[in-house]
């Protein structure tokens, strides 16, 4: 399963955490880890700042 990404304002808790205003945004990745079978075993949500991090995609062409 593909990692889901979302650009959202950070929660009070969140921006306190961070130390950052509650007016940046954050940016927050949910990855769910499956095993062969399609069992779900490992869920990660990471929570960062929006201005800290760069995405990199690649696309296969085959």
């Amino acid at each position: 399963m593909p990692a889901t990404v979302q650009r959202r304002l950070p929660t009070d808790a969140e921006a306190r955490a961070l130390e950052i205003s509650p007016e940046r945004t954050v940016i927050q990745i949910t990855h769910v880890g499956m095993t062969a079978e399609g069992r779900a075993v490992e869920v990660t949500v990471t929570v960062a700042p929006a201005h800290y991090l760069t995405a990199q995609y690649e696309f296969p062409l085959a």
